[in-house]
This record gives C-alpha cells, sequence and structure tokens, in this order.
C-alpha cells in the first residue's frame, strides 16, 4: 500500500524524496548494505567523490529525524532492522500461513511512491512491486487450490475476488472465480460478474470475451 511510518502512535508520510526512498529500501532490505551499493542506487552517473559526499549528507538529513535512532551506521555499511507489513507479510508466506499473507497485502509496494532522479531505485522498485504482486498472486491461487479440494468454493471466491479486481483483464482469474461462484451456489452474482467484465472489455478495448469464458 502507500509509504507511511508509524511513530508514537502517530502514522507519518514523509516526503517523495531520496531521503524516504533510503530509509524504506534500508526496511525493505533488513540487512546491512554497503555504501558502494546505495551510491549506485542513488548517483550511478556521478563521479565517485561527489556521490559519496552526497551520501553523507544524505546520512545527516537522516540522523536529525525522530524516528530514525535506531539506524546503524559504520564506516562502510549501514541497515534499519524495523517492524513492516512487508516483513510479516514475508514471514507469513515462509510459515506456509496462506490466509495470513493474503490478507495483509495492502496492494502495490510503496503504491505511489515515485522520487525523482533516482533512475536506478526506480527500477529496483518496480522489480521488486512485480516480484512482491506475484508472492502474493501465488499465494491466493493455492490458497483457492486448497479451499477447492475441501469443497469450500464460497472461501475460494472470496480469496480470488480480491485477485480479479487486482488484474481485472485477466481471463483465466475471471473463470476461476466464476468457476468458484458457480460451485458455491452464486450464480446470480457469477453472471453479475461476468457482464461488468464484457461491458469493459467493450468499452476499453473495444474487445469481446474468449471462448472459453462465454462457454462458462
Amino acid at each position: 500500500g502507500s509509504a507511511t511510518l508509524y511513530f508514537n502512535q502517530t502514522w507519518l508520510e514523509p516526503p517523495p524524496g531520496k531521503t524516504s526512498a533510503l530509509l524504506y529500501h534500508l526496511a525493505y532490505q533488513e540487512k546491512w548494505l554497503t555504501r558502494n551499493a546505495l551510491i549506485y542506487l542513488f548517483w550511478p552517473d556521478t563521479f565517485e567523490d561527489k556521490a559519496r559526499r552526497n551520501l553523507r549528507r544524505l546520512l545527516s538529513s537522516i540522523r536529525d529525524l525522530e524516528y530514525t535512532q535506531d539506524i546503524e551506521i559504520e564506516t562502510n555499511r549501514l541497515r534499519w532492522l524495523v517492524d513492516s507489513d512487508v516483513k510479516t507479510f514475508k514471514e507469513a508466506l515462509a510459515g506456509q500461513h496462506l490466509g495470513k499473507a493474503v490478507q495483509l497485502y495492502g496492494g502495490e509496494l510503496l503504491a505511489g511512491f515515485q522520487p525523482s532522479n533516482a533512475p536506478e531505485f526506480e527500477n529496483w522498485l518496480e522489480l521488486e512491486r512485480q516480484a512482491f504482486h506475484k508472492s502474493w498472486r501465488d499465494a491466493v491461487l493455492t490458497l483457492a487450490t486448497e479451499f477447492e479440494a475441501r469443497e469450500q468454493f464460497a472461501q475460494a471466491a472470496e480469496v480470488l475476488e480480491r485477485l480479479h479486481r487486482a488484474e481485472n483483464a485477466d481471463e483465466a482469474v475471471l473463470r476461476h472465480y466464476l468457476g468458484n461462484l458457480q460451485h458455491a451456489g452464486q450464480q446470480h452474482k457469477a453472471l453479475e460478474i461476468f457482464e461488468g467484465f464484457k461491458k469493459s472489455l467493450e468499452h476499453e478495448f473495444n474487445a469481446q470475451a474468449e471462448t472459453e469464458t462465454l462457454e462458462l
């Protein structure tokens, strides 16, 4: 979801600059990162001496923030170990707690956050967004399959509904969702969902649904 920090029982929305980008990157990585790696991430086309000065200034501004007192900065590396929804999501996946993982996903990673003049960071963030979404997508599909195996079709349809909303142009996901609604005895809702999809497809893409979808 959106980029926010929780500190002293208050939600904060730091400005979308390199200071915030560096903090989010450290929180996401959950490990020591070298200064060289951070210099490449934020100043790949800058001479090394200037890039190092830029990083020192950035770290100086970070030290002045009241919510970063526990950041660890050493001569050649730094890290920021904090709790986050991303960390909890990863732990749920690792422990095969798929239901928890599916519920924790709040949307695109750092949604709406796009600092300027940091192309390598933007590239990194885009790749992580894709990987993060795929992890959630795989969890949804696996959880839905487990519900189906137990003939809990309403529960399968419920988790697939979120995936359909996130990927509303994916007809394979739509068919999976509609099939579970049908097995759950919710044919009326399934037809409503299909009609909405059909209209959206015609309006936005001037296209028709696939034959397999129409047959379903």
